[in-house]
């Protein structure tokens, strides 16, 4: 974390890091002027942000301004229409440099206290096919496990939803194709690298904020051209098989939030898929 400080000579006492901050840490000092008045601290970065002096500044030395550009709501409405799961990759490779700044603006994530404790970790070609062999092999295994088993398993890697019991049913009809021996990768779709999120099992928030995570990385994906997929058994395969954990470098501590497939996409979408609108309240 880091340590803020302020520069009372620059204040203009605009109150915008008083208004701005959720633990109260700014106060009106002394010839209104912004002071600290507590040690309490999210480190959310907002009072440095927002300061229009520069009079705040963090021991990150970091200061970067923003380039503020508007974009019309239409053409980010397209955007979000366009953006799909891809489920059919072409065998193109992702240039590095695009997938580290696609796993770099993850970081703009919302998080817990800016904290952002999730990691990431990158496979490709055999990394991807050993890890295809081990998740499998718990697949192979949970086919054994009774109906009211898998549906508590879902109950617990999912949500607590109605709809856990209808996937209760496509899960194992899922698995059941996955595990054909078949030139159709039911896994993942042939795509050329899989991003898994994790974080340690004991931290807080730790789906909200891997979801989160995963999500911005679809987005800015997309915004390169790039397809992706979330893939929901992936983790579930991982995360009971101690040896396939300890084989992709993860500890026993650390759980699989995500698995993010993602590669150019093989085909092109020429219509917008149908979406019903939400359900909206108003009180």
């Amino acid at each position: 974390m880091f340590e803020l400080s302020i520069n009372t000579q620059k204040c203009v006492f605009c109150k915008a890091c008083i208004e701005s901050c959720p633990t109260k840490k700014w106060q009106e000092g002394n010839n209104h002027k912004a002071e600290m008045n507590s040690n309490r601290c999210v480190y959310c970065y907002n009072c440095v942000s927002v300061c229009p002096a520069e009079a705040i500044s963090a021991s990150t030395g970091h200061r970067k301004p923003l380039l503020h550009i508007s974009t019309a709501p239409e053409i980010f409405e397209n955007f979000l229409k366009t953006r799909r799961t891809c489920r059919a990759f072409d065998t193109r490779d992702i240039p590095e440099e695009i997938l580290e700044m696609i796993i770099r603006n993850a970081k703009y994530a919302p998080s817990k206290s800016n904290r952002h404790n999730v990691k990431f970790t990158v496979m490709k070609g055999e990394a991807i096919k050993n890890l295809g062999i081990g998740v499998k092999a718990i697949l192979r295994r949970l086919l054994n496990i009774t109906r009211k088993k898998i549906y508590s398993i879902l109950l617990l890697t999912f949500s607590k939803s109605e709809d856990s019991a209808i996937y209760s049913n496509e899960f194992l009809n899922t698995v059941n194709e996955i595990l054909k021996e078949s030139e159709h990768d039911r896994l993942f779709f042939q795509a050329p690298c899989v991003i898994l999120v994790h974080a340690d099992k004991h931290g807080i928030f730790l789906s909200e904020e891997g979801w989160m995570h995963a999500l911005q990385i679809c987005l800015t994906a997309h915004a390169y051209g790039i397809g992706t997929a979330l893939s929901m058994l992936i983790p579930v395969g991982i995360d009971k098989n101690i040896k396939l954990k300890k084989a992709i470098g993860l500890t026993k501590n650390d759980r699989v939030i995500a698995a993010v497939l993602i590669g150019y996409p093989k085909y092109k979408h020429y219509l917008e898929v149908y979406r019903e609108d939400p359900e909206i309240h108003s009180f």
